[in-house]
Order: C-alpha cells, then structure tokens, then sequence
C-alpha cells in the first residue's frame, strides 16, 4: 500500500486529485502504522509526510494526519528535518498550518545548529524575494499558542536577534508585538548599536500605537510558561532549588499527568530532561527527575539513545545505579538492559569502550552493577555492534582486563567473531582466559556436601566455548595454534571438551582409516602383481613380433598393452569403486571449503593419488610407463598412509616429531646448499678421471650421498692432484660430515626434546586439528543453511559432528570424582581401548543426551577438574582468612583509636573532678568561716 502511495506522490502534482486518489488506498480506519515509515533513500529521505511538506501538498498532508501520519518524526538527512522543517523552509505557509493543526511541534530544534522553525524561517534571503509567503508563513506559526519565541540557536540567538540582524523588519515587528525582548536573550549581549537602535526604534512605534501596544500587553500577559525550557535551563545550572520551584509550580495548576509530559518532552535536539541529566552527570537531579515521573526508557531521536547508555557511556556509577533501581521496581530492567543505539552499542559495549574518561567516570563500578543483574544479561552479553563486536571485543583491548575477566565469568562467549572475522580471545591474556575456564568448573553443594563425599558432584559448563554458529572448535583452534594460550589445552574444560569431541567423532576417523587402509592393501597389490615384470613382459612380445616377421623399428613405435584376466578385472572394479569415494569426498571438500583445501598438503597428495590411480587403470599406455607410474602412486599411497595414521591423538606426537624435525633439516640443508654445491664442483674438477665423478649431476649426487658418511676414502683417485684432493676432502670432512652434518643432528634431538617435553600439549594440538579439519570441511551449518541439491542428503550424517545440540540437549555435563571408576570392558571396548580409542580407566559421563550415547572420562582430566575445585576452594579461604584478618586489623586500630579517645576522655573528667574537688572543698571552707563569723556576731 505504502509503495503504490509512494509512486503516486513522487509523480503526482496536482494536490486535491491526489488527495481523492490516495483517499481511496488508505484503509477505512483511522489510522494506519505504515505511514511512519522511514524511506532511506532518495527522493523521501523520510515519511511521506516529508515529501508532501516538500512538494507543497496540503491537502494530501491533511488526509496523512487524519489517518494518524506522526508529524514530528525526524528524517534521516543530516539535519534530521521534521516535515514542519521542510515546510517553514521553504515558505509553504498551507503546508505549514495543517501540521500545526495536526500536532506538529513548533519548538522542535534540529540536532546540528539546534535552528527552531523561527530561525528556519530566516536561514537564507528567500524572504526578500518571497516576502508574502514568508509572511502568512510567520503568521501561521505566530498563530500557533504553544510556540516559543525565545528559543536560541547554538549561537545564543533568539529569532529576534537573528530578524534583527537579517534586517527583515516585518518579523521583528511581529516577534515584539509577541512579546519579544532582546533582555530575554540571557545567554547574548548585543554590542551593535545599529541593533540595538533598530530594537529601539521599531519598540517605539509599537508603543505609539495604541492598538499593537495593547495587543502586545495582552501576548505579554498571555505568555505562555515554557516549563520543560525552565527545567532544562535549571538543569544547565545544576539548580536543585530551581529545579523544585518549578516543579511545585506546575503541580499547582496543572495534574500529575501534564507534569510527566512535560518532564518526558523532547523538544530540544530530542533530548529529554532525563536525558540530559545523565548526559552531564547531575545525579540530584536525576533523582528528582526520577521521582516526579521521568520516562528512563525513552530513547532520544537522535541516536535512539537511553538514559541509561547516556550515563554508562559518562561512567557515572551513581546514576546507572538509580537508574536500574528504578527500573528493577517497575519491572521494566530487562527491556532497559536489551535498548541498543543507532550503532547497535548496548549498555555494556557503553561501559567497555570507556569513551569518556574524566574525574568523575568510574566504568568498573558502572560493569559491577550491570553484572549484578546476571540473570538478565544473556541477551546483551553476546550483543553485537555494526561492526559485530561484542563487548567482550573491546574489553580485550583494555589495558585493564578487569573487565573482560568479569565478562567471562558473567557467561560472555568466547567463540564469536566480528565482521572481520576477529575472535576476542586473540587479545585476552592467558591468565584472565585460565580465572574465566575455572569459572567454568561449577562445583554444585546440593544438600551442602562435604568436597570428600561419594556424592559430590562437578559440572563442567562449555557454554563460553561454542558461541561461533560456524564451528564448535572454532576457539579451542585458536588456543591451539596461539604458543601464548597453548598450555591452556590441558584445562580439565578444555581436555575434557576434546575428549567429548573425539568420542563424537572417532566413528568417522575409524571408517575413513579403515576404507583407505583396504585401498591401500588392494591398490598395493595390484601394483605388486601386475606392474613390476616389465622387461620380461617386452622380451616376451618382443619374440612374438619377430616369430611375425614384424620390423624392429614398428616395435619400438607401438605400445604394449598387457592382457587382462578375471582376476585383475576384479582388482580393476573394486580400486575404481573406492577411488570414485574418495574421489567424491575430496570434491565435497572442496566445493564446501575450497580455501582451506587447497591450503592442505595432505589434500593435495590425495588428489594427486586419485590422478594417477586413475591414469594407471584408464590411461593406455605402454607397461614400462606405468611401471614408473607405479612406483610413485605406491610412494605417495604409503606416505599419505602415514599422515592418515598420524592424525590419531595417541599417534600423533610421533608424526609431529617427524614433521618439525623434516622441516629444519630441509630449511638447514638449503641454507648450507652453497657449501655442498661447492665441494661438488671442486670434487668434480680433481676426481675426474673415476668413473663415480665424470658427468656435474653425477658429481653431485655422489658428493650428496658422502655427506650421510658414505666416504669411500680409499676408491678416491688421490693421485691426479695429491695436494689440493686431499686438502679438499679433509675440509669436507671437517665442515660438511664433522659440523653441519652433526650440528643438524643436534638440532633434530633438541626438537624432539622440546616436543617430548610439551608432549600432552602436542597431543591435545593434534587432536584439535584433527576435530577443526572435520568441522571445516564438511561446515555442518552452511550446508544446513544453503540448498545444495547435492548435499542435502548429508545434512544427518553431517550434522554427527556436532555435540550440541544435536547429541547433547544442554552444555553442561556432570561428573562425581569420588564415585569408582568402572573397570569393566565389553569385547568392542577392549579392542578399541588396544587401538588408544577408549582411555583404560574408564569414567561414566552423565549428560543428557538426545540419542543414546554413553561418555567416557579418563581419570586424569575428572582428578584434574577436582584439583581446580579444591584450589578454588582453599583459595576462596585463603581470601576469606584474608578479608577477616583485615577486617579484624581494621577492628583493632578503630577500638585502640576509641579508646585512645576513651582514655583522652576520662583524663579529661579526672581533671575536671580534680577541679571541682578543689571548689567543693573551697567552698565548703568559706562556708565554714562564713558560719563562724556568723556564730561569732551572733554571740
């Protein structure tokens, strides 16, 4: 319906036909949510409201507010324009009266130069030139009661002022006939005295008249008060009294719900009082806002900004405190906690970026009473920006990671990236990622049991853990592959988690092992058999040929083919089948994850494998060609054998030794491979005449092979050149064989040193990738979320990769370490604890899992879960012994200071004692004479 409105006005021109039109589109009630929409783009920029203000159409304006069209919405241009805006600017004086029938506020000012429409009306000289428009359109908002004509622009400027300086005489005559005075401009001293003459001259003819002195007396004395204007000019001058004043007055005249009205008003820049008062700190008045009726959810139109934001974005702790106080009494935190601004920041990204850093900003405390509120935060924890930071983000930025360590003891997730494909955890320090996987570790004190009872029971929470939608593994990748975070791999949650994941997933690593070791054997022996008797082969078609009177030369030219029986037929079908498998897993990889395919050495070598399978079996050609063809598929077959069987966690280790080791003897051997070709040129040139150093490449390869202690020394031809031959291959000797050959030896020991050494580590990296590897792969949400014809059918298979929540229901799941481990062992489990699946001492897992799934626990990560919760436990305590015993010192100090003061006290009354023992017995001696001297003048 809006569309087709839309069309119409754009390209409509006459106002009272398009009016009936549009008449005809609106629903019959009298009112229609629709026409609140804000168009973003151009020529709207706003409602249709907007556009019709623009395009001068009064009568359609009139039918938009009948059905209810809000007038004072702002668009979305820069100077964030209402339609009333549009319509003073451009001296549409109709346009301009209808809104003000249909509610438009006069006194709204704009975000940028905080212009009324008063000042509109003078922004540029059209006015000379359209002097009647512009008049009927003063006098249409002069009409208006409600206008303020006083209001100042962001230079201290009342309309007054700026007509005066304009030199438009008509609006100067008309704003102090209104009442204006340019003593009412508090904020602005007139210095001009041309102005000021102006003011003089124009107020004096008025005056002379008796007719406009009169009508101006009355608009005096009608005035309308201002009182949100009152207000927001006691707020400026942190007033409390004149904040009050004015509050006590608007209650005498006006009710209860006029005083929240005006309190929750917005008319300047979109700010309401509240706003403001926390904008700026002033946490009395805030307080007294709060208590008259002020709104702590209304957003400001600007930057749809709450008081809340505006206080945590200025960190003033005190007024975040009243105001979520406030907030929990009318039930309405939650809805306060989940309001987010124009960029998507909530209350906590406010906090966090800690924008504003003053005196009076204290961001911690502002966190702390978030936090409090735990049970309400799980919609804002995790809230993401425009940019899709969360406030986990900034707060690893922090040079204080205080505050990330409370967001990740508060549940803030680890696993979520930004727009850019950033984790969090990349700038949280170890230590805070280790206090917040303790956190993790819940002991529960059901019926408050002892840490020692057989029921005492460990949930271990892996919430924090798969917060990526992509990935389970996604942050457990990161610590793998980050050496700073690495050892946080053996965490009792982390170890734990893996284990779980293993479990999952073992299933798929043992079909695949399996599948590929039955190619192997089958492609191994076909090879074996059928392509590795060539010459016999050619010797024996090579006497047929010449039994057939065949040339020598035709031989040569044709290619021998060998005959094919039953047997090899079978072989034939059966490596083919299973190479199409693989064939068809290797391109759902790729499609599914090309970037991380082709980044993998093992996908290439099984891409490479499947070509040359295929060309051995297909391809013709000539048997001696596939004999050579044979002997690198066979290689390559073996090696990726190998890196298959060490993806396995138990069998790891090994291949990561072979790997590291591998690559620094090759990255050492092209470094000295100057040396070697050296001394291969040298030997080439003084052992020439053997038959071993005849030819460069051969020279080479032989000086290659004496490097492994392969010397020879008595077959070297020493006698052509005796001197400088045997000087030469001393210096071989000493450099090549003695120092490199031993110095990369001594290398390859301190790698398998260092690995064994870090050898749980190496093993929990393995296993880790091996998990990522899968997860990458087959990207179980990607294919769920996109219609892939030829994968949907995997969604079930893929989706076993996950543990939550298509296995388990919730993300925690719970242990009793002190219950005995369960000995005993089905022949399955038996032969899958041989092959390193299963740990030997077995722990049941209780979860609660959505298929029927039992987990198994090695005993080492539930002791090391346990030893976290005793540490916590001694270390709580040790901070409680802590807190008591200063507590205690604190104690001390104030009762020795008491009695100090105590003692100060009694001296002080001993003297004072002291002091009237002496009077009394003063006294009682001049009583004593004054009765002698009266006894005596009495006798």
């Amino acid at each position: 319906m809006t569309a087709n409105m839309l069309n119409k006005i754009i390209c409509g021109s006459n106002d009272t036909l398009l009016s009936e039109q549009l008449a005809h589109l609106l629903p019959q009630d009298d009112h229609s949510t629709e026409l609140n929409h804000v168009y973003d783009e151009d020529p709207v920029n706003g409602t249709l409201l907007h556009l019709v203000a623009r395009k001068n159409m009064p009568s359609v304006a009139e039918l938009l507010l009948r059905k209810k069209a809000d007038p004072n919405v702002r668009d979305v241009s820069g100077d964030k324009y209402c339609p009333l805006h549009y319509a003073v600017e451009m001296s549409h004086y109709r346009v301009v009266d209808v809104l003000l029938q249909g509610g438009a506020n006069p006194n709204s000012t704009l975000s940028r130069f905080r212009r009324s429409s008063l000042h509109l009306l003078l922004d540029n000289e059209a006015w000379i030139n359209n002097k009647e428009n512009h008049k009927k359109t003063l006098d249409a908002l002069l009409k208006n009661k409600e206008i303020n004509i006083e209001l100042q622009n962001k230079d201290s400027e009342s309309p007054l002022v700026v007509s005066l300086y304009k030199g438009w005489d008509y609006m100067t005559e008309q704003l102090i006939i209104k009442g204006a005075t340019l003593e009412s401009d508090n904020n602005n001293i007139i210095e001009d005295d041309d102005i000021q003459a102006t003011y003089n001259r124009m107020l004096g003819s008025i005056q002379n008249d008796a007719t406009l002195c009169e009508s101006r007396k009355k608009n005096i004395s009608e005035k309308p008060r201002h009182y949100n204007n009152e207000l927001k000019e006691s707020l400026k001058c942190s007033d409390l009294k004149k904040f009050e004043a004015i509050i006590t007055h608007i209650k005498q005249i006006k009710s209860d719900k006029d005083l929240v009205s005006i309190i929750n008003s917005d008319e300047d820049q979109g700010k309401t009082l509240l706003q403001y008062a926390c904008n700026n700190g002033l946490i009395d008045l805030v307080e007294g806002l709060i208590k008259h009726g002020a709104n702590p959810l209304k957003e400001d139109q600007t930057n749809h900004y709450s008081p809340l934001l505006y206080a945590a974005g200025k960190g003033y702790h005190k007024i975040v405190q009243k105001l979520t106080n406030k907030m929990s009494l009318d039930k309405s935190l939650e809805k306060g906690l989940k309001q987010i601004d124009k960029r998507g920041e909530s209350v906590l990204h406010k906090i966090v970026k800690q924008d504003y850093r003053s005196e009076n900003a204290n961001y911690i405390e502002c966190l702390k009473i978030i936090i409090k509120y735990k049970s309400k935060l799980d919609s804002i924890v995790d809230s993401t920006d425009e940019w899709g930071n969360t406030p986990l983000h900034y707060a690893a930025h922090l040079d204080d990671q205080n505050f990330a360590r409370i967001l990740l003891t508060n549940g803030a997730h680890l696993g979520i990236k930004n727009n850019y494909g950033k984790l969090a955890i990349a700038n949280i320090q170890p230590s805070v990622l280790g206090d917040a996987l303790n956190h993790c570790i819940e002991p529960q004190n059901t019926g408050k049991k002892l840490t020692a009872d057989q029921e005492f029971e460990i949930r271990l929470n892996y919430r924090q853990l798969i917060g990526c939608k992509m990935s389970e593994i996604e942050c457990v990748k990161f610590l793998s592959r980050s050496d700073g975070h690495c050892h946080l791999l053996c965490h009792p949650v982390i170890n734990t988690f893996l284990s779980l994941k293993w479990q999952r997933i073992q299933k798929y690593y043992v079909f695949n092992f399996f599948l590929y070791l039955l190619y192997l054997v089958l492609l191994t022996v076909y090879i074996l058999i059928y392509h590795n008797k060539t010459d016999t082969l050619k010797e024996q078609q090579l006497n047929k040929t010449i039994d057939g009177n065949d040339k020598p030369d035709q031989i040569a030219s044709e290619p021998i083919y060998l005959e094919t029986n039953a047997t090899q037929m079978v072989l034939q079908i059966t490596i083919t089948f299973i190479t199409l498998c693989i064939a068809v897993k290797e391109s759902a990889q790729l499609i599914l994850s090309w970037h991380s395919y082709i980044t993998s050495f093992k996908n290439l070598l099984e891409v490479t494998i499947i070509v040359m399978a295929l060309s051995l079996l297909f391809v013709p050609c000539e048997a001696i060609e596939k004999q050579h063809l044979s002997a690198w598929l066979i290689l390559f077959l073996w090696i990726n054998f190998i890196l298959i069987l060490g993806c396995h966690p138990k069998l790891a280790i090994y291949i990561t030794m072979f790997k590291r080791v591998s690559r620094n003897f090759i990255k050492f051997i092209i470094l000295f491979s100057c040396m070697i070709l050296a001394f291969s040129f040298s030997f080439y040139l003084v052992f020439q005449f053997d038959e071993n150093f005849t030819t460069i490449p051969q020279t080479i390869m032989r000086t290659i092979v004496m490097t492994t202690g392969e010397l020879e020394f008595t077959a070297l031809p020493f006698t052509t050149f005796p001197n400088a031959s045997q000087i030469m291959f001393l210096l071989f000797v000493l450099f090549i064989i003695l120092v490199l050959m031993n110095f990369i030896t001594g290398l390859a020991v301190s790698d398998i040193t260092i690995i064994q050494q870090e050898a749980e580590i190496y093993s929990y990296r393995n296993q880790v990738e091996l998990i990522a590897h899968l997860e990458t792969v087959f990207l179980v949400d990607r294919v769920a979320t996109h219609n892939y014809a030829l994968f949907n059918t995997m969604k079930v298979f893929l989706k076993g990769l996950l543990m939550f929540p298509s296995c388990l229901k919730t993300e925690r799941i719970k242990m009793f370490p002190n219950q005995p481990a369960s000995r005993k062992f089905s022949l399955g489990q038996i032969l899958r604890t041989c092959l390193g699946v299963l740990p030997t001492q077995q722990r049941k897992v209780m979860c609660t899992c959505k298929q029927n799934h039992v987990f198994h626990l090695d005993q080492s990560h539930v002791d090391a879960a346990m030893a976290v919760v005793l540490a916590e436990k001694d270390s709580r305590m040790t901070r409680l012994e802590d807190r008591v015993s200063g507590r205690i010192g604190e104690l001390e100090i104030q009762l020795s200071q008491c009695m100090a003061k105590l003692e100060g006290r009694l001296a002080t009354m001993d003297d004072t004692v002291a002091n009237l023992t002496d009077m009394i017995k003063v006294i009682h001696s001049d009583v004593v004479k004054r009765n002698e001297t009266d006894i005596l003048m009495d006798a």
